[in-house]
């Protein structure tokens, strides 16, 4: 039974094709215009185009432009050829050629019955065959039609080639040589009694395939080197169809119908991969060596050589959470759920160990381990288990700990002791497995291990790395930075240097300092051939050209995902292994990705951009084409002024990453600034009339630039009231009006302003006048009256003093006439003189005091006369008509918004002095008045004063308040 299940399982591993390239599989949900394609090829512009049943498609890397709806077409198309710059197809019954912007036919075959089913080259040109005839296509596509019926006594022609004088005709019944003898007679030659398929190569010898279900000889099967009548196997197979010549050293063929193999052209098998049931027809190369494939089921790319896919249809078990190389060099895969996998000369068979072993393996879990003495050691959650030579058992380093899970391993090389890092700290042991030491990392999970430069031990766990030496934890160097991120994996590269991942983050650690070297989430860090770093996460591979990293290159590193072969579905955490064939294997989620770094390829050619779209519209912004590509490069397309909206579409031929394609373009005539996008549309629009040039240029993914941009020139053409002449025309004529307006509306200005700067420099003057004139002559009489009393009294030093104030006060009073303000301070030395000579008339019966708040600028300039009226009318009207007289209180502050200045008497008040006083015309404080209205219209706030009659608590007159404002920053006008 044991023999059966073996069989078995050998049974299946060659049945499942064992590994699969990355595929980007293109059907009719992309914009194919059928499934079925009969051939795939690469023009000399770089397009690839596609024939199906339903019509022929050119694909630019991101659009599928279909042409099968054009009803010239007659039978499906079979395949494509190009002579000189003209592109043709062929359908079983027409020729078309593509003239840039439609298919043209050519012509129709002689017969009804007849079909075109095959194309060959000739010396420059282009023939094709039908069943009885070869229709020929001369470099000045001239048509000639050869028979064959009358020259070889077959039936049904189905190949022929020709070169170097020879010429072979393949029929259902046989292969013929035909040639010239010496004297110019044609010779036939039966070489072979099979139907051959065959092509010629450089060096004049051709490759044959026979199909063995139609050939007559039943030992040739496979793909043949013939010349002459010799023939050599290349490979030998049943079932071969799709024969090309891929390049000069490379044949292509399917085999089996859905499996491909690439040869040299000694038969060297360079690569294979199967379809996985989907039916091959042909193949072609891109301009970046892409494989493209044309199957019964669609378009397939293999996107790089440098990435293979082992799934369950490879017989590989799902959830493969770590891989290692065992002394034998075999592959060992282990997954979640308890499988062992090995994959040897191709073959991968598995075991189940919960239904093998008599112990319990509920899980492998990551970071399997190879040791120096041959053991492969690999955590099953509460064991380890270790392999050597087919014997398998399970140890438990420390038992009397419970259960723990051992999530990373490693071996010291010198020593040979292993290192497990696990959910309970470290734990060190002997070559076999013996316990040596635990330690405690502050209870948590050591994920990944390795030596530093130093020969520390380095522990990556959620508390950031600790450093072990001697079986013991060791402290950080004075030199070096401690890392307390939490880290998932870490890895020593070739010059002892620390590269680590952190939640979300690849850094560089060299010990005297860290850099990020990328802001994505990281679960393993390998090192391959100390060339490069390689570090996988969720969307993918990043791999690190190490020299280019030391050498500080700009572009040391790229990205592998889904867009450029890696197909993997987030890596596995510290699952990886670099074995000793230089295959990096990655544990995925839904499978394992076998990646080889020495096929990658690095794409230093520049995409190249072609332009697709031209539209103008007006201000509507319905488009409409304004040019059909491809152009002469020197057109320069022309619109009238009111299309000056214009949309530009342009595409870049990058087929391995057509998603990282990045382009620059700008608009001389707009701006000479370069922008940036990954957009292939641009609009502009309110363009003004001008000659424009669009540039665009592009990069592929490894940021390589076109040297040259693609060009596109056109040219808005002003309206007549857009030209220069009428532009300039109207600046002279508005110009000269606004000139004329504005130098009327000036002098109408100047001269209604100087009426009114007049008009009130007269006001101001009359009304200073009058209030300089308020110094009542009774008071100066009265005064120097006084004064003499004095003088007769024989007080002449008191006499003298009151008139040298009451002098003061006439020159104050008298000088700078034309001024109408004083400082502060002078205004309230000339109250305080008028006051003190009041109070020298008047005895005891008049008394006054003056408060100025220390906040207050004395040399703030004020109206003249604005204290004196007050204070003299408060003596005047309200302390000289109170028998026992009086006091005038007068108070200065000062904040943030001006200067108040309040004079407060207890004289009889206005009402009663209005009995009493005759002299008084109210002259002084209507001129007053008037003098801060005409101020106020020049400054923002206002100035004021405000008279409040006062009385005591029986409702008896007992004096005046009088509040004057002045504004901060209060303007007044000079006369």
């Amino acid at each position: 039974m044991k023999t059966f299940y073996t069989i078995i399982a050998l049974l299946l591993a060659y049945v499942c094709f064992p590994q699969h390239y990355s595929y980007r599989h293109y059907t009719v949900f992309d914009g194919l215009p059928q499934n079925q394609c009969g051939d795939v090829y690469l023009d000399r512009q770089g397009f690839i185009w596609v024939a199906t049943k339903a019509g022929v498609a050119r694909f630019d890397g991101e659009t599928f432009n279909s042409f099968g709806s054009e009803k010239v077409f007659l039978g499906y198309f079979q395949g494509f050829f190009e002579i000189k710059n003209f592109l043709f197809a062929f359908t079983h019954q027409s020729v078309y050629y593509f003239n840039g912007y439609h298919w043209v036919k050519v012509f129709d075959v002689a017969g009804s019955k007849e079909s075109l089913y095959r194309l060959y080259y000739r010396n420059n040109g282009i023939f094709l065959i039908s069943s009885d005839a070869i229709y020929t296509i001369t470099p000045d596509l001239q048509v000639n039609t050869q028979l064959f019926k009358d020259m070889i006594p077959e039936k049904i022609l189905d190949y022929y080639q020709s070169k170097n004088n020879e010429e072979y005709a393949s029929f259902r019944s046989g292969t013929w040589l035909l040639n010239n003898d010496d004297d110019g007679k044609s010779r036939q030659r039966k070489i072979c009694n099979s139907h051959l398929h065959f092509f010629f190569t450089h060096n004049s010898w051709h490759y044959s395939i026979a199909l063995k279900d139609q050939t007559v000889d039943p030992d040739i099967s496979g793909v043949v080197k013939v010349k002459g009548s010799d023939y050599t196997f290349l490979y030998e197979s049943e079932n071969i169809c799709g024969l090309r010549l891929l390049g000069n050293n490379c044949i292509f063929f399917a085999k089996d119908v859905d499996k491909w193999v690439m040869t040299d052209t000694s038969g060297n098998i360079l690569d294979e991969d199967s379809l996985d049931g989907t039916p091959i027809i042909s193949a072609t190369f891109d301009t970046n060596k892409n494989l493209w494939i044309a199957t019964e089921n669609g378009l397939f790319m293999r996107q790089s050589p440098a990435f293979v896919n082992y799934t369950e249809k490879s017989g590989m078990p799902k959830y493969i959470w770590s891989v290692v190389e065992d002394s034998t060099h075999n592959n060992l895969f282990f997954s979640y759920d308890g499988r062992l996998s090995k994959l040897s000369n191709g073959i991968i068979s598995t075991e189940n160990f919960k239904c093998k072993y008599p112990f319990d393996v509920e899980n492998f879990l990551m970071n399997a381990l190879c040791s120096s003495s041959g053991q492969v050691l690999i955590s099953t959650g509460y064991n380890i288990l270790v392999k050597r030579n087919g014997f398998i058992k399970l140890v438990n380093p420390a038992p009397a700990d419970g259960p723990f899970y051992a999530m990373s391993i490693t071996e010291d090389p010198i020593t040979g002791n292993v290192f497990f890092g696990t959910t309970k700290g470290l734990y060190i042991c002997d070559r076999n497995i013996n316990l040596i030491r635990h330690i405690d990392l502050d209870g948590a999970n050591v994920l990944s291990l390795d030596f530093d430069k130093y020969g520390r031990l380095m522990a990556s766990t959620k508390n950031g790395v600790y450093l072990i030496q001697d079986n013991s934890i060791s402290g950080w160097k004075k030199n070096e930075i401690r890392i307390n991120n939490s880290t998932i994996s870490l890895k020593k590269d070739f010059n002892g240097n620390i590269w680590y991942a952190s939640k979300g983050e690849l850094h560089f650690y060299f010990y005297t300092g860290d850099i990020v070297v990328s802001d994505n989430q990281y679960f393993f860090i390998s090192q391959y051939k100390k060339k490069y770093i390689i570090a996988g996460g969720i969307e993918g591979v990043l791999l690190i050209d190490l020299q280019k990293f030391y050498n500080k290159q700009h572009d040391f590193s790229r990205f592998f995902d889904r867009y450029n072969g890696f197909s993997g579905i987030e890596c596995g955490q510290n699952g990886t292994c670099v074995d000793s064939k230089g295959n990096v294997w990655i544990p995925a989620s839904e499978s394992v990705v076998k990646f080889m770094p020495e096929r990658l390829t690095f794409d230093s050619t520049p995409p190249p951009v072609f332009l697709y779209l031209f539209e103008t519209s007006s201000s509507d912004l319905h488009f409409d084409t304004a040019a059909v590509f491809p152009e002469h490069a020197n057109t320069v397309y022309e619109f009238r002024y009111n299309q000056n909206n214009v949309r530009i579409g342009f595409h870049a031929l990058a087929y391995s990453c057509p998603e990282r394609v990045t382009y620059k373009y700008r608009l001389i005539g707009s701006s000479e600034i370069w922008n940036m996008t990954s957009e292939t549309t641009i609009t502009y629009t309110n363009l003004g009339p001008g000659d424009y040039k669009f540039e665009v240029i592009a990069a592929n993914e490894n940021g390589i630039w076109s040297k040259e941009p693609v060009v596109l020139s056109f040219r808005i053409v002003p309206a007549f009231w857009q030209t220069l002449w009428f532009k300039a025309s109207m600046i002279v004529l508005i110009t000269a009006l606004i000139t004329f307006v504005i130098y009327q509306i000036l002098r109408r200005k100047r001269v209604r302003e100087q009426k009114e700067r007049d008009a009130e420099r007269r006001l101001i003057n009359l009304q200073m006048s009058t209030i300089n004139a308020q110094l009542d002559p009774h008071f100066i009489f009265n005064t120097i009256t006084a004064i003499g009393s004095s003088v007769q009294d024989r007080m002449t030093d008191e006499a003298y003093s009151y008139f040298v104030k009451m002098s003061q006060l006439l020159r104050t009073s008298l000088k700078e006439s034309h001024s109408v303000t004083r400082t502060l301070d002078e205004e309230i030395q000339f109250v305080g003189n008028y006051l003190s000579l009041q109070k020298y008339r008047f005895a005891d019966r008049v008394s006054y005091t003056i408060q100025v708040d220390d906040s207050v600028n004395r040399k703030t300039v004020v109206p003249k006369m604005c204290i004196q009226i007050f204070a003299e009318n408060a003596v005047k009207h309200g302390l000289e008509n109170k028998p026992e007289g009086g006091s005038v209180d007068i108070t200065i502050n000062q904040n943030e918004k001006g200067l108040s200045i309040i004079i407060k008497d207890d004289g009889v008040g206005r009402t009663a002095a209005a009995k009493y006083s005759v002299r008084s015309t109210g002259v002084g404080l209507r001129a007053f008045r008037e003098f801060f209205s005409i101020m106020n219209r020049y400054n923002t706030e206002s100035a004021w004063y405000r008279i409040t009659d006062l009385h005591d608590g029986s409702g008896i007159a007992s004096g005046t308040l009088v509040e004057v404002f002045i504004p901060i920053g209060y303007h007044y006008l000079n006369n």
